[in-house]
């Protein structure tokens, strides 16, 4: 069993909850109040794009890898940084995991991979076009 215990603040109970273990919390363990970041809902979609493009987009000749996708539209989004790797001649980008990112970012990663999709005539599969359906009806932020 895990020694990690995480409370989503929805309501009062769950508030006094969290207030209960922090005040039995053995000395020396820590506690972190932060924005929630992406769901899984919004990563099973992500992952249902980046296939779409992974299928139907040549880049610069190679045909990538759905992480591959990931790593280069996320770089794009969030201005990684690329530095020079170990390796002599080769480039690793620093930036930021998907897993990391806020619910609003991960939205607008999610509106950077289709306006790229548009852009290279990508045939969006119907889990893929749920997303941008529940984006338009204004749910994403709620729902996701």
């Amino acid at each position: 069993m895990s020694d990690t215990k995480r409370y989503h603040l929805d309501n009062d109970f769950i508030r006094q909850n969290a207030v209960a273990a922090i005040k039995n919390a053995p000395t020396g363990y820590v506690v972190e109040i932060k924005k929630p970041s992406r769901s899984l809902e919004q990563n099973k979609r992500l992952w249902a794009m980046l296939g779409d493009v992974e299928s139907q987009v040549c880049w610069h000749g190679k045909w990538l890898k759905k992480a591959d996708w990931k790593h280069i539209l996320t770089a794009s989004l969030t201005k990684q940084e690329p530095v020079m790797g170990i390796d002599q001649g080769t480039m690793v980008l620093l930036g930021q995991s998907t897993s990391a990112m806020s619910k609003i970012l991960f939205i607008q990663l999610i509106e950077l991979i289709y306006a790229f999709g548009v852009e290279h005539s990508v045939e969006w599969s119907k889990e893929s076009l749920d997303v941008f359906e529940e984006y338009l009806k204004g749910n994403v932020g709620r729902n996701l």
